[in-house]
């Protein structure tokens, strides 16, 4: 009987088994993907931005934009009021706020964090790259080139001085400029008329559509001459465009190179999510402010429009004033509390905060106001004015 001893390789590293355990992994990572690049998230999560749009629009009847921006979509949760459904214009027999009841609901933050997690892993699941060797590295090339392209376009834009930018041509060259693209579309237009076959009726009367329209378009702008020119803002915007669209064309010559014919969706995909990112980055990170300066003088501070502050002004240094500010966060965080503060001369209480009023002398008020608003005001100027409140929106 022949026998054979198989060799021992008990100390050779399990590569094979290493194999597995990096197979096993990545499909436990896609299963994990798999539910959150569902379709039906995607619809259902586009359902919640349309409601929560809907929501915050009927919102702004009684307040402003800005508050509504943060209550309803620079946050994680919302609470809307069911009152907002019934708006005086539709209801107005309906006492609106006497309406009860309200429902939280996911904000703009949480609505968007899950379309960027939904969109990661329908892109790391449904879309794979499909170019190898050379032509990878060609459309990757191509898509940093374009990335970079897109960043200064970008950058560009900002314009954080806040003067008006030219463009490369004066905005007159760049108007004769747009005229001969609508031009050249129009004759590429009637050239892809007539050389897609006349079986593919469907295609042929939409491009015939847009190449009229598109000629009417060049017609009226000719005819008009210098009154259908855009104006000088109009122009920097369209420049704006005319970069962004540069920039585009790179990145997508290069996304067919390594996805052929879903290039488009990709690019596509990628510009949502660059559009959710530059949200998320506005809201969190941007500065606000407003100067004011009129004609011959000088000024030396902004204000934000949308925040109030109490500044108390000590004047008794003669070579400057000392100023202490509480800022609006700190006052309504103590509000019917009465706080007391080293840097202040004086003890203060919130009793009342109106997010808008109007001044009004109280010798012009009506009885029925006078009965309606009580004036707090036991000594002073408050003795003669008192604020009302008015509706924000």
């Amino acid at each position: 009987m022949a026998t054979n001893t198989l060799p021992d390789q008990s100390n050779e590293p399990a590569t094979l088994g290493s194999d597995s355990g990096s197979v096993h992994f990545n499909q436990t990572f896609l299963k994990f993907l798999t539910p959150l690049a569902s379709l039906k998230l995607t619809v259902a999560l586009f359902a919640m931005a349309i409601f929560i749009i809907l929501a915050g629009t009927l919102a702004q009847v009684n307040k402003d934009i800005w508050v509504v921006i943060d209550e309803y979509f620079r946050t994680g949760i919302a609470k809307i009021e069911f009152k907002i459904f019934f708006p005086p214009s539709f209801f107005p027999s309906l006492d609106q706020q006497n309406i009860p009841g309200f429902i939280y609901f996911p904000g703009g933050w949480l609505i968007g964090f899950l379309m960027g997690i939904n969109l990661f892993a329908a892109h790391f699941i449904r879309f794979k790259v499909q170019a190898k060797g050379s032509q990878r590295t060609i459309g990757w090339t191509i898509i940093a080139v374009g990335a970079v392209i897109t960043w200064l376009v970008i950058a560009s834009g900002a314009n954080k001085d806040g003067f008006q930018g030219y463009s490369l041509l004066s905005w007159q060259a760049l108007w004769w400029l747009l005229q001969a693209g609508v031009g050249l579309a129009t004759v590429a237009g009637c050239v892809l008329f007539f050389y897609i076959d006349k079986h593919r009726r469907a295609e042929r009367a939409l491009i015939l559509g847009f190449t009229i329209l598109l000629g009417c378009l060049l017609a009226w702008a000719i005819s008009q001459g210098q009154a259908a020119r855009f104006s000088d803002s109009s122009m920097r915007i369209l420049w704006q465009l005319i970069k962004a669209t540069f920039a585009g064309c790179v990145l997508l010559s290069g996304c067919i190179f390594l996805f052929k014919k879903r290039a488009g969706v990709v690019l596509l995909h990628a510009g949502v999510g660059l559009m959710m990112l530059s949200e998320l980055i506005v809201g969190t990170m941007a500065v606000e402010t407003q100067m004011t300066i009129s004609e011959g003088e000088t000024t030396s501070f902004v204000h934000d429009i949308r925040e109030v502050e109490l500044a108390i002004v000590d004047p008794t240094d003669p070579k400057e004033d000392k100023v202490t500010v509480i800022p609006q966060s700190i006052l309504l965080a103590n509000r019917d509390t009465v706080v007391s503060d080293p840097q202040l001369p004086f003890d203060y209480e919130l009793v009342k905060y109106y997010p808008n009023a109007s001044l009004r002398k109280v010798s012009s008020l009506t009885p029925e106001e006078k009965k309606e608003f009580e004036n707090p005001a036991t000594a002073g100027i408050g003795l003669d004015w008192i604020a009302l409140p008015m509706q924000s929106a």
